[in-house]
Protein backbone atom coordinates (compact mmCIF):
# COMPACT_ATOMS: atom_id res chain seq x y z
CA UNK A 1 0.00 0.00 0.00
CA UNK A 2 3.01 2.26 0.85
CA UNK A 3 6.31 2.10 -0.26
CA UNK A 4 8.95 3.97 2.01
CA UNK A 5 11.05 6.48 0.30
CA UNK A 6 13.55 7.87 3.41
CA UNK A 7 13.49 7.39 6.99
CA UNK A 8 15.16 9.41 9.09
CA UNK A 9 13.40 7.71 12.50
CA UNK A 10 14.23 3.73 11.88
CA UNK A 11 12.32 2.62 14.36
CA UNK A 12 9.02 1.65 14.05
CA UNK A 13 6.42 -0.08 16.22
CA UNK A 14 3.15 -2.60 14.38
CA UNK A 15 1.43 -4.15 16.79
CA UNK A 16 -2.50 -4.74 17.24
CA UNK A 17 -4.10 -2.15 19.57
CA UNK A 18 -0.96 -0.51 20.48
CA UNK A 19 -2.21 3.14 20.96
CA UNK A 20 -3.61 4.93 24.04
CA UNK A 21 -7.48 4.32 24.78
CA UNK A 22 -9.70 5.33 27.09
CA UNK A 23 -9.55 2.27 28.68
CA UNK A 24 -5.40 2.45 29.06
CA UNK A 25 -5.50 5.64 31.04
CA UNK A 26 -8.74 3.92 33.22
CA UNK A 27 -6.87 0.62 33.90
CA UNK A 28 -3.47 2.00 33.98
CA UNK A 29 -3.85 6.04 35.28
CA UNK A 30 -7.10 5.69 37.13
CA UNK A 31 -8.11 8.80 34.59
CA UNK A 32 -11.27 9.00 32.78
CA UNK A 33 -11.52 11.14 29.39
CA UNK A 34 -8.21 11.88 28.93
CA UNK A 35 -7.23 12.50 24.84
CA UNK A 36 -6.27 9.33 23.28
CA UNK A 37 -4.69 7.87 19.58
CA UNK A 38 -7.98 5.80 20.04
CA UNK A 39 -10.38 8.60 20.33
CA UNK A 40 -8.22 11.29 17.46
CA UNK A 41 -8.25 8.14 15.25
CA UNK A 42 -12.04 7.35 15.81
CA UNK A 43 -13.06 10.88 15.57
CA UNK A 44 -11.03 11.53 12.04
CA UNK A 45 -12.31 7.85 10.78
CA UNK A 46 -16.00 8.72 11.62
CA UNK A 47 -17.00 10.48 8.40
CA UNK A 48 -16.40 7.55 6.38
CA UNK A 49 -18.38 5.17 8.28
CA UNK A 50 -15.83 3.25 10.76
CA UNK A 51 -17.29 3.14 13.92
CA UNK A 52 -15.23 4.05 17.36
CA UNK A 53 -14.25 -0.10 17.83
CA UNK A 54 -13.62 -0.90 14.01
CA UNK A 55 -10.36 1.51 13.91
CA UNK A 56 -7.76 -0.99 12.38
CA UNK A 57 -4.18 -1.72 13.42
CA UNK A 58 -1.95 1.46 13.35
CA UNK A 59 1.59 1.77 12.75
CA UNK A 60 3.54 3.62 15.31
CA UNK A 61 6.22 5.82 13.09
CA UNK A 62 7.80 7.25 16.28
CA UNK A 63 6.98 5.39 19.21
CA UNK A 64 9.73 3.46 20.69
CA UNK A 65 8.38 0.35 21.48
CA UNK A 66 8.75 -3.28 20.83
CA UNK A 67 9.06 -6.88 22.35
CA UNK A 68 11.15 -8.03 24.61
CA UNK A 69 12.27 -11.50 24.95
CA UNK A 70 9.91 -12.55 27.77
CA UNK A 71 7.02 -11.65 24.99
CA UNK A 72 5.71 -8.74 26.49
CA UNK A 73 5.44 -5.19 25.17
CA UNK A 74 8.17 -2.26 26.34
CA UNK A 75 7.79 1.39 25.59
CA UNK A 76 10.37 3.54 26.13
CA UNK A 77 11.63 7.09 25.92
CA UNK A 78 11.62 7.91 22.47
CA UNK A 79 14.51 8.16 20.04
CA UNK A 80 12.97 10.43 17.36
CA UNK A 81 14.15 13.75 17.40
CA UNK A 82 12.56 17.12 15.87
CA UNK A 83 12.78 17.50 12.18
CA UNK A 84 12.96 13.53 11.78
CA UNK A 85 10.16 12.30 9.26
CA UNK A 86 9.20 9.41 6.95
CA UNK A 87 8.53 9.82 3.60
CA UNK A 88 6.10 7.43 2.18
CA UNK A 89 4.73 7.45 -1.52
CA UNK A 90 0.81 5.40 -1.76
CA UNK A 91 0.77 2.95 -3.99
CA UNK A 92 -2.79 2.94 -3.98
CA UNK A 93 -5.97 4.91 -3.06
CA UNK A 94 -5.77 4.89 1.06
CA UNK A 95 -7.59 6.33 3.71
CA UNK A 96 -4.92 7.39 7.00
CA UNK A 97 -5.66 8.88 9.94
CA UNK A 98 -3.11 10.23 12.31
CA UNK A 99 -2.53 10.73 15.79
CA UNK A 100 0.12 13.08 17.54
CA UNK A 101 -0.04 10.91 20.76
CA UNK A 102 -1.80 12.80 23.35
CA UNK A 103 0.15 10.19 26.65
CA UNK A 104 1.50 12.34 29.37
CA UNK A 105 1.40 10.05 32.03
CA UNK A 106 4.00 7.37 30.38
CA UNK A 107 7.39 7.52 29.06
CA UNK A 108 5.83 7.00 25.59
CA UNK A 109 6.38 10.72 24.92
CA UNK A 110 8.57 11.99 27.44
CA UNK A 111 5.33 12.73 29.14
CA UNK A 112 4.88 15.38 26.87
CA UNK A 113 3.28 15.64 23.60
CA UNK A 114 4.58 17.21 20.73
CA UNK A 115 2.70 18.04 17.70
CA UNK A 116 3.02 16.09 14.38
CA UNK A 117 3.18 17.71 10.92
CA UNK A 118 2.01 16.00 7.74
CA UNK A 119 2.61 16.90 4.04
CA UNK A 120 1.17 15.54 1.15
CA UNK A 121 2.08 15.76 -2.05
CA UNK A 122 -0.37 15.21 -5.09
CA UNK A 123 2.02 13.37 -8.06
CA UNK A 124 -1.14 13.38 -9.77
Amino acid sequence: MLTVLEDTVKRHFLVSSGRCSPMIYRLRDKVEGHPSCQQNLADALRPYGIGDHEVPDVFNMFMNAGIGADGLIYIRPPTAKKGDYMDLRAEMDILCAISACPDDKSVCNNHKPKPVGVKIFDQG
